[in-house]
């Protein structure tokens, strides 16, 4: 893990490329260790290691690591290519789950470089799939993702409505890690909307859920930011 104690990839997603590995796919133990390197902050090693065992994989649990990889290291055209072959895929074999996720993560591809309405589409037919499936996880992560097109639209309170119902959701089925980003994101919309106080305790929320789902590096960041929320704020 880095010296910020935050994962760049997280547990969930090693745990699915290590069963990917005990099903036989060949390339499952260099993804894997691929993720270790991206942990321990070693990028360079990870990605070199990503690129040659991505070439010709169809497993999406190996892809969706990849994608995570290069998304949150900013390579957008690396993202967007293994989150559309993801999506070909998924159509060719008619795994409509996995097609939803694709366009999710297509969708937040598309909002980091700026297509704010093909964003907006590809988030919003994740939506109306997961939500014709009954996939209750898939649909608070897709209300989470169109929120926020909607909060880089600034349209902050539509941002905060599908924020609340996605942590709502999250809150429901358990996932800590997911209420927590929602939490981090309102914690955001606050600030963006001139409301310290309601910044500081949905940071001091997430740091608290975050610490819970054990990304202590997350946990220390929010805590940070909430502490210095109180500090600004008039008394």
């Amino acid at each position: 893990m880095s010296d910020s104690g935050k994962r760049l990839i997280n547990a969930w997603t090693v745990a699915q490329a290590q069963a990917a590995g005990a099903d036989g796919v060949p390339q499952a133990a260099l993804v894997v260790r691929a993720a270790e390197s991206a942990n321990a902050g070693r990028i360079a090693e990870a990605g070199a290691d990503l690129r040659e065992a991505l070439i010709h994989c169809e497993d999406m649990r190996l892809l969706f690591l990849g994608f995570q990889f290069f998304f949150r290291t900013d390579d957008h055209a690396q993202a967007e290519a293994l989150a559309s072959r993801r999506l070909e895929i998924a159509q060719r074999t008619g795994d409509t789950e996995h097609v939803a996720r694709a366009c999710t993560n297509l969708g937040l591809v598309h909002l980091a470089t700026g297509r704010l309405e093909s964003a907006q589409l590809l988030c919003e037919r994740a939506l109306a799939i997961d939500e014709g499936l009954g996939n209750t996880h898939g649909v608070a992560r897709d209300l989470g993702n169109l929120a926020n097109v909607f909060e880089a639209r600034r349209d902050f309170e539509t941002a905060e409505r599908l924020n609340h119902q996605s942590l709502a959701i999250a809150r429901e089925i358990g996932d800590e890690a997911m209420a927590a980003g929602k939490l981090a994101n309102l914690g955001d919309i606050a600030k963006a909307t001139a409301r310290p106080s309601s910044a500081g305790r949905f940071w001091r929320e997430a740091a608290a859920a975050f610490a819970r789902a054990g990304e202590l590096g997350y946990a220390r960041h929010y805590e940070g930011l909430a502490a210095a929320e109180a500090g600004s704020s008039p008394a």
